[in-house]
């Protein structure tokens, strides 16, 4: 090939030409305006080779921007570039459809990166960033209120998200929230408060009730476990009770049975264990004639068991005939001050 040695290219009786003894380079590999752009192009077609797609393609459309390349070669350039901003376009919309705005921001960078002049996708990607940094600030929010154990607003701020905005995994953890923690964390509280209350059957099939949605849960564990601590101990001291009330030591059977009631208040078989006690060691202070201590007797059942009428009626008729002892005790003390013998003796 001949060509003008000013331009730098070989020529005839120049260096490099037929002449010299030595085959002419191609001429895109020389440094004139028309050479440069096959020489950038070749440089993309070796960065693609290597990997690197997006360098490569990024070295077409440079090449494309100069005016040496042939029709062909520049045909070729301009698909591989439409096929590869095709291409990304449509993965970016993809990825906008399912959500993955990260991901779709990527695609839609590279599409800018190859085609500077597409000014519907940099609107595309100002919105994508827009909505990225409400999502961040929604997610950190949502993570704070989770990290905080407030779980019930952290699903709310999540309903108010916007679908688009939503992130998968953070999605699972709130459907973990939703449909695990929160309803074992309310049965706790509830549990909770039967415990308070002594209501321990309650407050410990509640608990188990917990740890039936969440095996996890260490605050129903813990409120499992001291349920049933007090249920054994109630047990235990109904049980030394017994033993007392059988050997007819009635005082030590209600001290004995007593402590129960501040565990569970109103503990149906420590409360007529109770007062069966009283009652028993009523009648035997009332046939020994101690009116006045089976009179407590009477009354110390009547205060564990005020509703019942077998009690109460027991402590009216003793409370009336304690009154009449107390009285005619009173008479004969003034008969006897009076030096009236034998009217104090009548009273007696």
């Amino acid at each position: 090939r001949g060509g003008t040695s000013g331009r730098g290219t070989p020529g005839l009786g120049g260096p490099g030409s037929a002449s010299s003894g030595k085959l002419a380079p191609p001429s895109f590999m020389s440094g004139g305006q028309g050479e440069d752009g096959f020489t950038l192009a070749a440089r993309g077609d070796e960065m693609i080779n290597k990997g690197d797609r997006l360098g490569g393609l990024k070295l077409f459309r440079q090449a494309l921007s100069t005016q040496g390349l042939d029709g062909v070669s520049r045909q070729r350039l301009e698909q591989d570039l439409q096929k590869e901003i095709k291409a990304r376009r449509q993965a970016g919309d993809n990825l906008i459809r399912r959500g993955m705005l990260v991901e779709a921001s990527r695609e839609l960078r590279m599409v800018v990166d190859l085609d500077p002049k597409d000014e519907a996708t940099r609107g595309v990607l100002k919105d994508i960033e827009n909505k990225l940094s409400s999502k961040r600030a929604l997610i950190n929010d949502i993570r704070t209120a989770i990290s905080g154990l407030q779980f019930e607003k952290a699903i709310e701020l999540w309903e108010k998200t916007p679908l688009d905005l939503r992130e998968e995994q953070l999605g699972k953890q709130i459907e973990h929230l939703r449909s695990v923690i929160v309803p074992s964390q309310k049965l706790c509280e509830q549990g909770e408060q039967y415990l308070e209350e002594g209501r321990l059957e309650e407050a410990l099939s509640t608990f188990q009730d917990a740890l039936r949605i969440d095996a996890n849960c260490e605050r129903a564990r813990r409120g499992a476990s001291d349920a049933e601590g007090r249920l054994h101990r109630i047990n235990a001291m109904l049980k030394d009770g017994y033993e007392h009330h059988l050997r007819q030591d009635f005082q030590k059977a209600i001290e004995t049975w007593k402590p129960i009631l501040n565990i569970r208040p109103g503990h149906p078989q420590a409360v007529k264990s109770i007062v069966d006690a009283c009652l028993a060691m009523a009648q035997s202070r009332r046939q020994a004639g101690d009116l006045k201590a089976a009179l407590k007797c009477y009354q110390g059942a009547h205060d564990v068991d005020p509703q019942n009428r077998g009690v109460t009626k027991h402590l009216e008729e003793m409370t009336d005939l304690h009154d009449k002892e107390q009285a005619l005790i009173d008479r004969a003390k003034e008969a006897v001050l009076r030096g009236r013998t034998g009217e104090a003796i009548s009273y007696w």
